[in-house]
């Protein structure tokens, strides 16, 4: 008599549920409460504590929280503390849902167009972090 691995068919049923619906979120498009309208288009690089660390800062954000690699935050001058943004890769479309809990990047970027700062778990999820600099379109979640 042939053994059958519930565990296995369970975890295959799964993943194709999953699969299902993550294909229909896809086709719908936006989630409701997106703000597509006001959606922009700017560069967005990426920091990590590290990097606060040898520019001389204590890698504390302007939020007064510690800055951890593997969260999805950002820093912007231009969305208050709280504020919940899908941000989208023009290269590869992949998407990263981020908090802005920081103040950046430095204006001197900032003045030249780079608008964002991603955390660096962040921005690897959307881009290999050797390319530092990407496109994205920046949307608000209401």
């Amino acid at each position: 008599m042939r053994y059958i691995n519930k565990k296995r068919i369970y975890r295959n049923v799964l993943k194709n549920v999953l699969l299902a619906a993550w294909a229909i979120c896809i086709s719908i498009g936006p989630a409701s409460g997106v703000n597509a309208q006001n959606a922009v288009i700017t560069e967005a690089s990426w920091y990590s504590r590290g990097s606060c660390l040898r520019e001389g800062t204590s890698g504390i954000m302007a939020n007064g929280k510690e800055l951890k690699d593997h969260e999805h935050t950002c820093a912007s001058w231009d969305y208050p503390f709280g504020t919940r943004l899908i941000l989208t890769s023009l290269d590869t479309q992949r998407r990263v849902v981020v908090v802005v809990t920081d103040r950046g990047p430095s204006r001197r970027l900032y003045n030249m167009g780079r608008k964002i700062d991603l955390s660096k778990g962040a921005f690897s999820r959307i881009a290999d972090l050797k390319r530092g600099v990407i496109q994205v379109k920046v949307e608000v979640i209401k």
